[in-house]
This record gives structure tokens, sequence and C-alpha cells, in this order.
């Protein structure tokens, strides 16, 4: 168990434009990965890490995303206070250009040993060259520059020490596994310890760490998370004997087939001779006859007429695809009827009127 002196905290901020027509009629926090909200899952590993009190931060511009966040959280967790809203003026991200850091990279200076953080910048903080501290080159003699580590946006802060007028990196030591970022507090002018930063590297075989940074990955985290081999554990669901997730609620018609990797939610209804392969489906989805849906996300409510196919497409609540239409690399937004016998590639369809 852990130490009651450690506070974790869980940011729920995020642009939601960037996953824009997802984040239409909700925010980033509450997507759906796997059938639950996207802020579940590090709220679920902290429990399970003996964490059971966590401030949820969401950083936003206007109280409606806020809201929404505080309204989760009290209906999951009955009386809890809600979610802490914080303000934050946002900036369009400048595009990757020859010569430029790539967006949404950190990089990650560390030891030999690789147990201690020597060097953090992110790209939109850093210039075209990265400005190394000589004295800590010179102390380890060598500094490894890693740019394939997440930032999880799950922190645990400790309790104790004096006012929080320094902010020092430490390790959470108590944490079984632990790949957390650890922060501590401590006064101003107290002298650095001997690393700000001290960090346990985990294994793909122990852990799975991934950001929905866009609907690519928003699309791909949900196949992972889906699929028993990669990340289903983190969902807390259990596969069946095909290695996916049925409900008994769900109906499935004559011939019709649910692969490996796939979950379905609560209520779905899938046509005679239809083909569902690594996708998940929302609860009360209906799919007619001779349908496909390949490498997708379907979210609550959608229907699909008999003969469409859908690959590597996301289709949000509500959404509606008439007879014969293939969406191939779409997204769907929601409450969004597509027309029958047209086929749309690399296309984003939303309702006329709908704004990002």
């Amino acid at each position: 168990m852990v130490s009651a002196s450690y506070q974790a905290v869980v940011l729920a901020g995020g642009e939601d434009q960037i996953l824009y027509p997802l984040t239409t009629n909700t925010v980033k926090a509450l997507l759906p990965v796997a059938n639950k909200p996207l802020i579940s899952y590090p709220l679920r590993t902290l429990a399970e890490a003996g964490l059971h009190s966590a401030i949820v931060v969401r950083v936003v511009i206007g109280e409606r995303a806020a809201a929404s966040v505080r309204e989760w959280i009290a209906t999951e967790y009955s009386g809890s206070p809600g979610a802490l809203q914080c303000e934050r003026k946002t900036s369009p991200a400048a595009e990757t250009k020859p010569g430029k850091p790539p967006k949404n990279v950190d990089y990650i200076g560390l030891d030999p040993s690789r147990q201690h953080l020597l060097f953090y910048a992110a790209s939109q903080d850093s210039l075209r060259d990265l400005r190394l501290p000589l004295h800590i080159v010179r102390r380890y003699g060598t500094m490894s520059i890693s740019s394939n580590f997440f930032d999880a946006h799950l922190y645990v802060f400790s309790r104790c020490g004096d006012a929080a007028s320094d902010l020092r990196f430490s390790l959470v030591s108590e944490l079984p596994g632990s790949h957390f970022m650890s922060m501590s507090h401590g006064p101003a002018g107290r002298s650095a310890p001997e690393s700000l930063l001290r960090v346990q590297l985990v294994g793909p075989s122990e852990a799975y760490v991934a950001r929905v940074q866009d609907v690519q990955a928003y699309g791909e985290v949900n196949r992972e998370v889906a699929d028993p081999g990669v990340a289903l554990k983190l969902s807390g669901l259990r596969p069946g004997r095909f290695d996916n997730i049925v409900p008994p609620s769900a109906s499935l018609g004559n011939k019709a087939t649910v692969g490996a990797g796939c979950i379905l939610g609560e209520g779905c209804a899938v046509g005679d001779k239809s083909s569902i392969k690594r996708s998940v489906l929302g609860a009360g989805c209906r799919l007619g006859a001779n349908v496909k849906v390949i490498n997708s996300v379907l979210m609550d409510g959608v229907v699909l007429a008999d003969g469409v196919h859908v690959q590597n497409s996301v289709l949000c609540r509500g959404a509606a695809v008439q007879a014969g239409a293939t969406l191939k690399d779409c997204q769907v937004g929601p409450g969004c009827s597509v027309a029958g016998g047209v086929e749309h590639k690399s296309e984003v369809l939303v309702t006329k009127g709908a704004g990002r």
C-alpha cells in the first residue's frame, strides 16, 4: 500500500480541437476507449497501485467541458468533490518544417545507468538545437537523449515538505513496478539533489503506455486496448473463447462473425453474414446484413445499413450510414447521416452547421 503522504494528480486536459469531430459533443477526457472513458484508465492504474485519492485537473477554456468531467466523476465515484478547473490560453501548434523539431515529442536525457533523468525538454519548448546543461554532462560524462518516452500526465506529489516554491522530481519507490513521474515540493534555494528524477524503465511486457494525440492515435489505442495480447487487461474485461468481448445482450445473425481483438457493447445487433475485425463497437450499435467493419471504432448507437463497408474509420455517437456506402479512413461526427451507395475516403463527415 502506498503511503498516505502522497497525492495523485491526473491532468485531464489536452487539445480537444485536434480530435475533431470526435470531440464535437464531448471532451477528450471522456472519449471512449474500449467503451470506457479515457480518464478512467489512469484512475484505475492509481487504484491498483494503492492510491485511492486523486485530484483531476481539467485544463479548459470555458466551464462546460469541466462540468462534464465533474459530472462523470460524481457519477462514477459517488461522494467525490469532482474535477479541479484551471484556465490556460492556447495557440495553434506550429507545423513541422525541415530543420524544426517534430511536434509532440519529449526529449529525455538519461545517465549511463538509465536510472537518472538529467535533462528534459518538450518539442514546443525547444529550438532548432537542444541546449544541454554543461555541468551535468561533465559530471556524468555521458548522456543519452531519447525521444520515445511518453508523459502519461499522471503524477504523484509528496505531501510533505515546505511551501511549493520549488518543484523537484524524485522516485516514489512504494509503487510496485512504478512507471510514474513523481514530483515533490521543496523550499527555494535548497541545494539540488544528486538527480532531479530517478526513473524506472518499464518494458512493453510489463506495462502499456500510449498518448491519444490525434484521431489516428485514438483508433490505434482502441484496437490495442481491445487486443488480449496487448492491453485488454487495462479495461478490466475478460475475453471469451475467441479472444473477443461479446456480451450476452448482443445478438449475432446467421453466419455473422466477430474476430479476435473485438469488443461489442451491450445490446449490439449484428445482421446476417456481417463481419467485424479488430474493431470496437459501443452500446446499442445496429449492423444490417453483409456489413464489414475493419479496424474501426463505432461509438454508442451507430447504425450501419445493409452492405455498408467501414475500414480504418471512427464513427461518433448516433451516426448512421445508409445502405451500400463505403467509408475508408474517415471520421463521422455525432448524429451525422451518410448517404447510401457512395464511397468516402479520408474525409471528415459532419452534420451541416456542426462547429469545431
